[in-house]
């Protein structure tokens, strides 16, 4: 999985998309094919017009206003204060797998990854295979690709997927989580969700617990 984008000034928050990398026909891939792939694309939001985000930073030599919400799909989630409650969802059925080809699109930000109660396994990064791992958070920097494999191995129900900053400089960010949910097929509509916690905005431990 690749990212392609805008090349003119910060265009690139809305003008991008995935690049979706197939094996050669006839040619499998290195580890058991997933029962479907999800491509996962995580951004940033701002109320105002980017352009003129980035043009008032120029003009006044400072940086530029952080975003208002990270997205997932372009949804920034049922907890956040957007008009729009339902974020996107991810539905699933109990014993299949899926690879999620997770694009981070943001501008300047890297960003944590989690679903709660199910492990990632990762088998490529920036369209390039990798031995395979199983691990609770991923980190992606901005234009980076994950393709990471989740098996809906956990009881029926609803589960929070989570996106959320890594910053541990003392430079400000947008401090906002992304959510959305991995439904099982068969969970009403009104079960609770199963949460999850996402990482301090300075949690290196866990970066590096990915990264190494």
């Amino acid at each position: 999985t690749l990212l392609w984008h805008a090349h003119i000034s910060w265009l690139r928050a809305t003008v991008h998309g995935a690049l979706v990398i197939l094996p050669k026909r006839g040619v499998p891939y290195p580890f058991p094919k997933p029962d479907k792939e999800v491509v996962v694309i995580l951004g940033e939001w701002w109320k105002s017009d980017t352009e003129a985000v980035v043009n008032e930073s120029l003009n006044s030599g400072l940086a530029p206003n952080v975003s208002d919400a990270h997205t997932i799909n372009g949804q920034p989630g049922p907890v956040s204060n957007c008009s729009s409650k339902r974020g996107f969802t991810f539905r699933v059925a109990s014993g299949k797998s899926y690879m999620l080809r997770i694009i981070n699109a943001a501008l300047n930000e890297e960003l944590f990854f989690k679903i709660a109660g199910h492990k990632l396994k990762v088998v490529e990064v920036d369209a390039t295979y990798v031995k395979p791992f199983k691990i609770d958070t991923i980190v992606i920097a901005p234009g980076q690709t994950t393709n990471a494999i989740v098996t809906a191995d956990q009881g029926s129900g609803k589960y929070l997927v989570a996106a959320s900053p890594f910053m541990d400089s003392p430079v400000a960010v947008d401090n906002a989580t992304a959510t959305a949910t991995l439904h099982y097929s068969g969970t009403l509509s009104n079960s609770p969700t199963t949460l999850t916690t996402p990482p301090p905005q300075n949690a290196t431990a866990v970066a590096n617990k990915f990264i190494t």
